[in-house]
């Protein structure tokens, strides 16, 4: 639009200048009115739902962390390779082995109740708690747990003998060391009595000068009681047997009980002729301790041994000879050997295959550690 000069003004002057103010407050006021409705307008996927002022943004709140304590002290007097098993409540099992600070595995939250036991003592051992209860407001580090060695329960060790020849004495010696003098049938008691738990093993040191004995049950391990068990029993050495002689095998439970030996019962040997049955003694616990009770035979049948030789040394006699075994009848080549005061049957041995008494020794041996030999019963 070209302009006019106005004589004698300085400046120029533009048309219609107060036509245009109007429309341009129109125009920002109506810009305004726009930035506010996209700001703060209603029920837009972009609009916080919340209920508070138009245009004011919200965060969301964080819940408060749950504050936990631990749980711990000290333990004292215990000994070297024991363990011991605490827990809190009743639960959460925690094990230790070594004296000094301890603090347990698990946390338990602000407030709650502690309360500290003893779930497994150690071996021969009691621990005792102190400080153990209260709540937990902090952690806690003075429970107290204090350990001693209970006193070692002692037990006597005895048995009986039999068979000992009138005027003779016998030894018998503890794996401990201990020796008792016997000179009586009749029961016998160590004096010096074993803790709970050892293993005891005992042996005849020196026999009466014209006899031989043996021990029955005289291996074993102190049951936390008495024992009253063992069995020496004597007889002459290498005589043919005579009387009730007891397998040394215990026989397992089963049918016949809780355990079990064989037995044979001999007769009296007659002109090199010996007649034997088979029966068996039951006990009322396994092991087979004590006396038990006898059931006489026949198992299978009698029978009758006949010796055909006979040879001794110091060490042992040997009778080579014929079984005669009915139902059905047969017989059947046997080595009796008699070695200190038991009984081993090697059967179906002949001379041919033991012609000596050295050759015997490892079959003997061997019966003996096998528990296959019988001693009087």
């Amino acid at each position: 639009m070209p302009m006019t000069r106005t004589p004698g003004a300085m400046r120029p002057e533009w048309p219609a200048a107060r036509t245009l103010v109007p429309a341009a407050k129109a125009l920002l006021a109506g810009a305004a009115l726009g930035v506010l409705c996209a700001c703060g307008g209603g029920g837009g996927s972009d609009s916080p739902a919340t209920g508070g002022e138009p245009g004011t943004p919200t965060t969301p709140t964080t819940p408060p962390t749950e504050v936990r304590w631990t749980v711990g002290g000290t333990v004292s007097g215990l000994a070297a390779g024991q363990t011991l098993v605490l827990q809190n409540q009743g639960t959460d099992d925690f094990t230790l082995g070594a004296n000094g600070a301890f603090v347990m595995a698990a946390s338990w939250p602000a407030g709650s109740r502690y309360d500290v036991a003893v779930k497994t003592q150690p071996t021969g051992q009691l621990c005792t708690v102190a400080r153990g209860t209260g709540s937990l407001t902090a952690a806690v580090t003075d429970v107290a747990i204090a350990c001693e060695t209970l006193p070692v329960a002692m037990y006597t060790l005895g048995g009986t003998v039999s068979g000992l020849a009138s005027g003779s004495t016998l030894v018998l010696r503890t794996s401990a060391g201990e020796q008792l003098p016997i000179s009586a049938d009749g029961r016998f008691t160590f004096t010096t009595p074993l803790p709970g738990g050892a293993d005891y093993t005992v042996t005849v040191q020196n026999g009466p000068a014209v006899q031989q004995c043996a021990v029955r049950n005289g291996v074993g391990t102190m049951p936390h009681t008495l024992v009253d068990t063992l069995s020496v029993r004597c007889t002459v050495p290498g005589a043919l047997p005579q009387g009730l002689w007891a397998q040394e095998t215990c026989q397992p439970p089963g049918a016949l009980g809780p355990s079990s030996r064989v037995v044979l019962q001999f007769g009296e040997a007659t002109a090199g002729s010996l007649s034997y049955n088979s029966g068996w003694v039951y006990y009322p616990s396994e092991a087979c301790p004590g006396e038990g009770r006898y059931n006489a035979g026949p198992k299978v049948g009698v029978r009758t041994f006949k010796v055909e030789r006979t040879e001794g040394s110091a060490q042992f006699a040997a009778h080579w000879g014929a079984s005669d075994l009915l139902l059905p009848v047969s017989e059947r080549k046997d080595v009796w050997v008699r070695k200190e005061a038991r009984l081993c049957i090697l059967e179906g041995a002949t001379q041919a295959t033991y012609p000596t008494l050295a050759s015997l020794e490892p079959a003997v041996t061997a019966a003996i550690a096998g528990g296959k030999c019988y001693t009087p019963y």
